[in-house]
């Protein structure tokens, strides 16, 4: 499980003074930076090799400006083309949400699905739960 540290900002806030959930968003997103590294190591826009094809989010809880969250990130499935991406937000030991992203792994010339190589799938399974 790959964890990253977050101290909300008070721009994270909606107007009740909760972690608005487009923040919250942003902060699964980078959790997968370390799983984009993976395909892209420089993360340059020319090579780009992913495509995000889903992704879903649930919330259970506020999450507060006044303490840092954990983004815990997981591999959950790994397919032919694609791999599943299972992802908690937490803060003061409770999970206030969760995301599951789809991404694809593509030719980026044609921008059609490739197989993920043996490599891809071994630096995959690392994560995995």
């Amino acid at each position: 499980m790959d964890i990253i540290k977050i101290e909300p900002q008070f721009g994270d806030t909606d107007m009740w003074q909760h972690i608005h959930y487009a923040a919250i968003i942003r902060w699964f997103e980078r959790g997968r930076m370390h799983f984009y590294k993976i395909f892209n190591p420089d993360c340059s826009a020319g090579k780009w090799n992913l495509i995000l094809a889903h992704t879903e989010t649930d919330y259970f809880g506020e999450t507060s400006l006044s303490y840092e969250v954990e983004i815990r990130s997981t591999i959950e499935r790994i397919g032919n083309t694609s791999f599943t991406i299972y992802q908690e937000c937490w803060q003061r030991g409770v999970k206030t949400a969760c995301c599951r992203t789809v991404l694809v792994f593509i030719d980026h010339q044609t921008k059609h699905p490739m197989p993920l190589t043996p490599e891809y799938r071994q630096a995959l399974e690392v994560h995995r739960v």
